[in-house]
């Protein structure tokens, strides 16, 4: 038998092995969030903001494809997927509170976020991604104080983290005593 026949078996059992550890690993390269989703959390406005829960709030998508229902909550809520449209540089998100002598439409605050939309091409398995450049936040003053993005130069991608900080309004209990 030839030398190069005695080999065949030794080179088929290692194109085997390096496809199979190929495959795992490009598998294993997708496991991250594969969609820049901004998470934006609640904190008071006081001059040492504090992160707070809010309850009998819902917030809706403006112009998203189903007028979409983003949370409706009844109980302590801290923090919201504010899911940004990619067919357009902008998002706007209605925030409608549900607490006594607040159930007006009047009270309802919005948020609008006008962004540069990135195409990122992440590798061939996990194909690409859009980032969002935040050019600039508007809202109205209900009872948000502020918003502001919070990750390094507005560039919200798809780490799972806290991007945007929406603080409140809030009577502090020391206050409301008097």
């Amino acid at each position: 038998m030839s030398r190069r026949l005695r080999a065949l078996p030794f080179l088929i059992c290692s194109t085997i092995a390096m496809l199979w550890m190929a495959t795992a690993c490009i598998s294993g390269e997708c496991l991250d969030n594969k969609n820049s989703l901004p998470l934006a959390a609640f904190y008071s406005s006081q001059s040492s903001p504090q992160k707070i829960s809010l309850d009998n709030i819902e917030v809706y998508g403006l112009d998203t494809p189903s007028g979409q229902l983003l949370m409706d909550s009844t109980t302590n809520a801290s923090s919201v997927y504010l899911p940004f449209r990619i067919d357009e540089p902008q998002s706007t998100f209605i925030f409608h509170y549900k607490q006594q002598g607040l159930n007006d439409e009047a009270f309802n605050d919005t948020i609008t976020f006008r962004y540069d939309i990135v195409p990122y091409f992440v590798s061939a398995a996990c194909g690409a991604i859009y980032k969002y450049k935040v050019r600039e936040i508007a809202s109205t003053h209900h009872l948000i104080d502020s918003v502001k993005c919070t990750v390094p130069d507005s560039l919200i991608d798809n780490v799972a983290v806290e991007n945007i900080a929406i603080y409140f309004r809030v009577q502090l209990q020391e206050a409301a005593r008097r």
